[in-house]
């Protein structure tokens, strides 16, 4: 901005000065957003509207800043650091937004957030009649919430058992060398095993889908029978150590067996909410049907399934009940999205920009100041000028 000041207008201002006016010009443009010629044609043209809502800690402990846009135009519509996140604080940042739309004879068709209770509390009071639809993403992650810290334990210690692995390459350098007690073409073996062992214990899933742990100990022990087949044609050392490095505790193996199966479950969540053809109908029985298996396993007595399955079971079951009536808007209407992945990502970005800005690794101070302003330029070709 400094340079571009003296450049076009010869106009001389320091970086401080500069910063100021544009947080200054920044809160008059994010103060009436709403007034913008440009955004009101664009919203009377559509005659629609569907809001996102969702908010950025950037330090915790500190105030967050709430942000409400409309997925489908790709702009933001307020935006405020709020000291609390009540439901009535949330619903003086809504009435606005109602208040625009009723002005305009703009409908909104719908709302997307996470599940937060005083999210919900606040739309429903400002917008009774919208259907709320709950991010489905935010509900899968949050039904396997349990199950993912029993998978990143198991995923640690199995990279804990394989400790040693430097030792065992430097033994078949070194036996390689003498030629003694392996051929070229066993040292050559031996050495993409070790490579195939530090490629798996470097390649990290995304759960919920895939959950790391149980990704990693299904790769450690396809390895490990292929070191046992091996051994069983010719022993020596090496082979006894790589055998000795790869077996598994059975403390973790039986973890792996009851883990599973819920994973299996997250998977086929996954399918029943993302997968395509399906209609809401047939949706809603799939989950009645998976919720059904939960409730018969908590109950079964004879089956007597881990503490921590049951544990899981009862979670999923207490989330779903609670989320069933708002997760299936977005199937009875195409403009509502099932996923509030677009907020997300654009908070992510104002992060970036702002870290960028400040040359700062955490710039949250920052952010918290300069966030509701920001994010009023996203997705902006051009500063607001003649509209204001």
């Amino acid at each position: 901005i400094v340079a571009k000041l003296l450049k076009e207008f010869g106009l001389k201002m320091s970086p401080r000065t500069a910063n100021r006016l544009f947080d200054l010009y920044g809160a008059l443009v994010s103060g009436a957003r709403l007034e913008n010629q440009s955004l009101i044609q664009e919203f009377k043209s559509r005659r629609v509207m569907v809001l996102s809502i969702d908010a950025a800690e950037p330090i915790k402990g500190r105030e967050p800043v709430w942000l409400v846009g409309d997925p489908t135009v790709g702009c933001v519509l307020a935006a405020k650091a709020l000291k609390s996140s009540r439901a009535v604080d949330l619903e003086q940042l809504l009435l606005p937004i109602r208040d625009f739309a009723e002005k305009h004879g703009i409908r909104i068709v719908g709302v997307i957030s996470d599940a937060e209770k005083n999210i919900r509390a606040a739309v429903k009071t400002v917008f009774p009649n919208v259907p709320h639809q709950l991010c489905q993403i935010h509900f899968v992650k949050n039904v396997a919430k349990l199950p993912k810290k029993e998978d990143a334990k198991l995923h640690r210690d199995l990279n804990k058992g394989a400790r040693g692995l430097r030792q065992i390459e430097r033994d078949i350098r070194d036996a390689s060398k003498t030629g003694d007690s392996l051929t070229p073409d066993e040292a050559t073996a031996l050495s993409d095993i070790c490579i195939a062992i530090r490629s798996v214990l470097k390649d990290y899933a995304e759960p919920p889908f895939d959950p790391p742990g149980l990704r990693l100990f299904e790769q450690l022990d396809e390895i490990r029978r292929g070191v046992v087949e091996m051994a069983s044609k010719k022993r020596g050392p090496i082979l006894t150590a790589l055998e000795r490095l790869l077996s598994i505790a059975p403390e973790l193996r039986e973890k792996t067996e009851w883990l599973r199966p819920f994973y299996q479950d997250i998977r086929a969540l996954g399918r029943i909410l993302f997968s395509q053809g399906k209609t809401r109908k047939e949706r809603k029985r799939l989950l009645r049907d998976l919720y059904d298996k939960w409730r018969r396993q908590i109950s079964d007595s004879d089956n007597r399934p881990n503490p921590k399955v049951k544990q899981f079971l009862a979670e999923a079951c207490r989330l779903t009940d609670d989320q069933w009536d708002s997760l299936f808007h977005c199937y009875a209407n195409p403009r509502i999205p099932n996923t509030n992945n677009w907020m997300e990502q654009l908070i992510a970005r104002l992060k970036t920009q702002e870290r960028n800005m400040a040359k700062n690794p955490n710039p949250g101070a920052r952010f918290i100041r300069n966030g509701p302003i920001i994010a009023v330029f996203a997705n902006q070709n051009s500063l607001p000028c003649e509209d204001f």
